[in-house]
């Protein structure tokens, strides 16, 4: 990746308890997404909450490049920006991959698989080989699948060992559908790919 390459931000942000963005608090999270929105270099943005835990909320944002994401975390205002993002949640974790996707603006349910402590060779063979068996297989439902590398070093737990890792998304038209999927034999028959070469995956939707 280059300064000046297309890139995707990957925010995780905890709800502090009490607080909806969607009713009560929308007017403070609508002025969090315009400011971003009109910063040099952006692209594009989407959220949406977790299947799994909906007082965690899913921030990705496509920029330019990550110089102009640099650029807006410098910027003199940034500081004011970031009380009103502490006003509505209680932590906040960021990083970035190369190529930006952009299946979550586009499919109601994404699947993402982060691994960590990836080989060198894990993204060109086993990643991209399960990613090609899912995209040429007939499974309902599925919309898409997009895989990326990870521009920071990652650790799977906190205090962990933190390394070099990728991140695959699929994309469902349902949450029954991802799950039926794990029961065809392209998916047993190829989830050993993600299991080798890395220092362990994280699944979540």
């Amino acid at each position: 990746m280059t300064s000046s390459s297309p890139i995707s931000e990957l925010t995780t942000l905890h709800l502090k308890p009490g607080i909806d963005i969607h009713k009560a608090d929308s007017q403070a999270w609508s002025e969090i997404l315009k400011t971003i929105s009109s910063q040099p270099g952006f692209l594009s943005l989407t959220w949406g909450s977790k299947i799994e835990d909906p007082t965690i909320i899913i921030l990705c944002i496509n920029w330019k490049s990550y110089k102009d994401h640099e650029t807006f975390t410098t910027a003199s205002f940034y500081t004011s920006f970031l009380e009103t993002v502490s006003a509505l949640f209680t932590t906040v974790e960021i990083h970035h991959f190369t190529p930006p996707q952009s299946l979550l603006s586009k499919v109601p349910v994404v699947e993402t698989v982060t691994v960590f402590l990836a080989t060198p060779e894990f993204y060109g063979s086993n990643l991209t080989k399960f990613a090609n068996a899912v995209r040429s297989s007939s499974t309902t439902g599925l919309k898409g699948v997009e895989i990326g590398e990870v521009v920071e070093e990652l650790a799977k737990e906190e205090g962990g060992e933190a390394g070099r890792a990728c991140k695959l998304f699929i994309g469902w038209e349902s949450v029954e559908d991802h799950m039926a999927f794990r029961e065809t034999a392209v998916f047993k028959e190829n989830i050993g790919l993600l299991r080798e070469g890395n220092g362990g995956i994280e699944m979540k939707m």
